[in-house]
């Protein structure tokens, strides 16, 4: 998926995650909005189910035919993306995960692929 990304034109991927975020952010601005009540333990299929029948189809608009799938690929590579840091993030919130006071306030830039 990375390298497909990176493959790329940058700026159809942009267009792509700046219209998916264009239609998570309409959605989540209305406070009774499906995005806004998911909170169940296992918010992921939900989620997934909204992103895939409601977003996607508005991510993609009105393109046809080879730039329509181009659309859906990228748009499926970015929420892959999206659900493997998801699982990475997910952490129990029992858990406890310090920051280690050398690190607070740090300006240290941090790389997240």
């Amino acid at each position: 998926m990375t390298t497909f990304l990176l493959e790329t034109r940058q700026a159809d991927v942009l267009k792509v995650l700046v219209a998916h975020l264009d239609e998570v952010t309409k959605v989540l601005v209305v406070t009774n909005s499906p995005l806004n009540s998911i909170v169940s333990v296992h918010k992921e299929e939900p989620l997934l189910d909204y992103y895939f029948s409601t977003i996607l189809p508005k991510v993609i608009g009105s393109a046809v035919g080879p730039e329509k799938e181009k659309k859906q690929l990228i748009w499926v590579s970015l929420i892959f993306r999206m659900l493997c840091w998801f699982l990475l993030h997910d952490w129990n919130k029992d858990d406890k995960c310090g920051v280690p006071p050398d690190l607070k306030g740090s300006r240290m830039p941090v790389f997240i692929g």
